[in-house]
């Protein structure tokens, strides 16, 4: 590869990187330092998420499940407000990515929306970046996971449900 076709190669590179940036933007719905309250469409993908992750785990009652996801989301709210800004931020910009359908399709390799996908769907796009070759889609899969496992795991409501008695006191 010579110097010039490398060079058109960068600028190609870093004009996509900028214009999906933009989209992502755009369609977020709520502005970069903006408080941190989950968009709805960042409640709809945390829902997604922990569809997939949670599977095995949630009620098969579709009603005894949404309640305990709605308590799951509030909880995930919970734990984004003590994030440091600059943590909130950079998940903001991730979950404006992914609420685009380009960033969602690119970055999860998830071709329905969010709302839409099937949990057999949900899992394959979740082993498909935590198996992905780029770092930025690993690091984004277990971000989203370890968020969904400890705001769901922590909850001593959530144990009662799973039968664990919680943990001993010495």
């Amino acid at each position: 590869m010579d110097r010039r076709h490398l060079l058109k190669l960068g600028l190609v590179s870093a004009t996509a990187l900028s214009a999906a940036g933009g989209v992502a933007l755009w369609w977020s719905e709520r502005p970069p330092g903006a408080p941190a309250a989950m968009t709805p469409a960042g409640r709809g993908i945390f829902r997604a998420i922990a569809r997939g992750v949670l599977d095995g785990v949630l009620p098969e009652d579709p009603g005894v499940a949404s309640v305990m996801l709605d308590r799951h989301l509030e909880r995930v709210e919970v734990a984004i407000a003590a994030f440091p800004p600059h943590a909130r931020q950079e998940l903001g910009q991730l979950l404006a990515v992914l609420a685009n359908p380009v960033g969602r399709r690119l970055l999860a390799g998830l071709p329905a929306a969010w709302s839409e996908a099937t949990v057999t769907q949900l899992q394959a796009a979740f082993d498909s970046m935590r198996r992905s070759s780029l770092t930025v889609r690993r690091q984004a899969f277990l971000a989203l996971r370890d968020l969904t496992n400890a705001a769901f795991y922590s909850e001593p409501g959530t144990w009662a449900y799973l039968d664990y008695p919680g943990p001993r006191l010495v």
